[in-house]
């Protein structure tokens, strides 16, 4: 354990759990019942953190795909952040129909893939995902969408869960086992479950009270796809809302197409599947259906650790100053006010997108 982490474990052993519970919230940890829960589960996740802060202060940068998972609905986002830049830049944003676009031989798309063709389509899925045309957008991370066996009412699991249960597993699987026995070089990627609990937390408002509507999953669902509207208006309109601050950087060429977009008649209600653009600077290769949903939750699944990273490096900075020791009852006061800080700032853009 580095010298900054044990250091942040003594904090951790020093503060309320109120204060356990903001930091965990803002560095994406599981909040767990007790104090020794969150302590332990902050500590798991900042090592994570700790990875990808050295990978882009040695490189100079750090990309990140985020996937959210399926079969006719498989969304992913790019996002690179560069060590001299204030935010990331979106790099590509695209949904794949995944038959289509990786088994074109079979006649028709089937409900039912068989277990040589699943194989077969996860490997051109992963060869599509590393072919990159430079090194510099290489990706760091794969963050892929816990997905979780939901009914949907009925007594059985439905099919199209139970395949978007198993790419799950076997796209992980199978990045991870290319790391495992191939000779990745200097340039290895991690992969990393991304809890969706996690990620709404850290994004939308919550209530105590259980029979709200800010609980329901239709809420929150509708909240991220305007959340992510709001932050693509954000970074390519001068006259857009003010969320405090830009959350990314949109390359020129995109940002123009976006432009035109916004400015249209159509404006008011237009579709994220509408703003989507490959990792080959392409919009003619979309597929899948023209769901939001999916694609906000790539959206902000990449844009959550990108937030993450940003609040512990800022915590790694504090923790630095020589004179940060943890007796120190002012320096604690600094740490916990910094916690505080960071959640009410995340209060006060809940609120500006709920208005």
């Amino acid at each position: 354990m580095s010298n900054i982490l044990s250091l942040l474990n003594g904090y951790c052993n020093n503060v309320t759990a109120k204060t356990l519970k903001d930091l965990s919230l803002i560095i994406g940890s599981p909040i767990g019942i007790t104090k020794l829960n969150r302590r332990t589960n902050i500590m798991e996740q900042c090592k994570h953190l700790e990875q990808l802060r050295l990978k882009r202060l040695h490189q100079g940068t750090l990309v990140i795909n985020s996937i959210d998972t399926g079969i006719s609905n498989f969304a992913i986002s790019k996002f690179k952040w560069d060590l001299m830049s204030p935010w990331p830049t979106l790099l590509s944003w695209e949904k794949i129909q995944l038959e289509r676009k990786f088994l074109p031989e079979l006649e028709i798309e089937s409900s039912s893939l068989e277990p040589n063709d699943f194989s077969l389509m996860t490997y051109r899925l992963v060869e599509y995902l590393l072919d990159e045309k430079d090194n510099v957008s290489k990706p760091d991370l794969f963050t892929i969408e816990r997905q979780r066996t939901r009914t949907m009412s009925s007594r059985f699991v439905l099919d199209p869960i139970i395949r978007c249960n198993i790419l799950e597993n076997v796209l992980y699987s199978t990045l991870e086992n290319r790391i495992r026995y191939n000779n990745m070089g200097k340039h290895e990627y991690s992969v990393l479950s991304s809890n969706p609990q996690r990620m709404t937390s850290f994004w939308c408002p919550t209530d105590n009270d259980k029979n709200k509507k800010k609980n329901s999953n239709k809420y929150s669902k509708d909240f991220k796809i305007k959340l992510v509207k709001e932050i693509i208006r954000n970074s390519c309109m001068d006259n857009a809302n003010d969320l405090g601050r830009p959350f990314i950087g949109i390359p020129q060429d995109w940002k123009i197409d976006l432009v035109k977009l916004l400015n249209s008649s159509a404006s008011a209600k237009f579709k994220l599947f509408n703003c989507l653009r490959n990792h080959e600077n392409d919009t003619s290769n979309i597929s899948g259906v023209k769901k939001d949903d999916d694609l906000a939750d790539s959206f902000l699944h990449g844009l959550s650790w990108m937030e993450w990273l940003r609040n512990y490096i800022e915590i790694y900075n504090l923790l630095s100053r020589d004179t940060m020791q943890v007796s120190n009852k002012e320096n604690a006061t600094q740490f916990v006010e910094y916690c505080t800080m960071k959640r009410e700032k995340m209060e006060t853009l809940q609120s500006k997108i709920a208005a």
